[in-house]
């Protein structure tokens, strides 16, 4: 077994056969419009985001993280983005009952992208609330402490794309300073992605 039959196997582990069939459509075949949403990091530019009582929010470790999934069986491919695409950058809300919230940050050089960018702009992907934490505001909180973090990194423009009827996402983006910007539909096929990635700067 190759490399990544062996990386395959070790992230499906534990998922049921639903979130299977359910990773196993999202791999292989898209055909998906998403709007596209923009925030720029300066923090003077951004609304400030009240905090959760009793909920810590911080950038992960992959190493908490892995300890994480196996004392908890987190099945979820929004636990698993470090072996699928090998990203390391993602934010957590947590507490000292577990995980309430994870975002991962997707740079230019990373795979699974659904914009083109620059080095000084990233892709906010694969950001999960546990079902108990919805509505909360914690998703909006993860999201601005995210960007303190790029700001500190020298990063000018954060992205995220949207399914446009998940409604819920689109309000806690907005909470957090996003706006959108435009519109795409992409399609892939056998996991081949038929259409181009749009360019991120060229979105305003």
């Amino acid at each position: 077994m190759g490399r990544w039959g062996v990386m395959m196997r070790s992230t499906l582990q534990g998922f049921s056969s639903g979130m299977f069939f359910k990773f196993l459509k999202k791999t292989l075949f898209l055909d998906d419009k998403y709007l596209i949403y923009k925030a720029n990091t300066d923090s003077s530019c951004r609304p400030v985001v009240p905090s959760i009582n009793g909920i810590r929010i911080e950038k992960g470790k992959l190493k908490e993280l892995k300890k994480m999934i196996q004392e908890l069986n987190l099945s979820a491919p929004e636990f698993h983005c470090h072996k699928l695409d090998g990203v390391e950058d993602f934010f957590i809300a947590k507490n000292e009952t577990g995980i309430h919230h994870i975002s991962w940050i997707y740079r230019h050089h990373h795979y699974n992208r659904l914009l083109s960018l620059g080095k000084n702009e990233v892709e906010i992907k694969y950001c999960l609330t546990m079902r108990s934490s919805r509505g909360k505001g914690i998703y909006p909180k993860v999201l601005g402490e995210l960007m303190d973090y790029l700001e500190k990194q020298k990063i000018l423009s954060v992205y995220m794309c949207v399914d446009p009827a998940n409604f819920k996402s689109i309000r806690g983006m907005e909470k957090a300073g996003f706006r959108m910007v435009g519109s795409v539909r992409y399609r892939k096929i056998f996991g081949v992605f038929r259409s181009k990635p749009l360019i991120a700067r060229k979105l305003h």
